[in-house]
């Protein structure tokens, strides 16, 4: 990922925070923050409630990855923040990924077609996307 498209200062969170909506699902809460112009960008945080950095660390990484998975099938213009909460740390790579992609689509942020997929449901494409994404798992994360 590049570190263009990556929110890393305080600031930037905030506006997030205070001026974006929040869609949650199992597991994570979306932040968007809607802009007028420039790339998407995404940053990963993790509630305190789970307790030790090396947990907290390993719930970023697993959702970094699945942000890298899916990126193309999410809209630009967008300042997205992927904030990780407990039941993640329990969670299954699958289960996430479908958290993720049920709770972008709930936040509107999917792209209307997705890998050339035209016309489909919301609810299809989260469908298509989850099972492209477990092909994908076992050649890149093994739970």
């Amino acid at each position: 990922m590049k570190k263009a498209g990556r929110i890393k200062k305080n600031h930037e969170f905030d506006r997030c925070y205070r001026r974006g909506k929040f869609t949650s699902g199992p597991g994570l809460t979306l932040y968007v923050f809607q802009k007028r112009r420039g790339e998407r960008r995404v940053g990963f945080a993790v509630s305190r409630k789970i307790r030790g950095a090396v947990q907290r660390n390993r719930v970023k990484r697993v959702f970094r990855e699945i942000y890298r998975l899916n990126q193309d099938a999410l809209r630009e213009k967008i300042d997205l923040i992927i904030l990780g909460r407990d039941p993640a740390l329990k969670g299954s790579y699958t289960r996430l990924t479908a958290s993720f992609l049920q709770t972008a689509a709930r936040a509107g942020i999917l792209k209307s077609e997705v890998q050339g997929k035209e016309s489909l449901s919301k609810q299809a494409v989260v469908q298509t996307a989850v099972a492209d994404s477990s092909q994908q798992e076992g050649s890149v994360h093994a739970d």
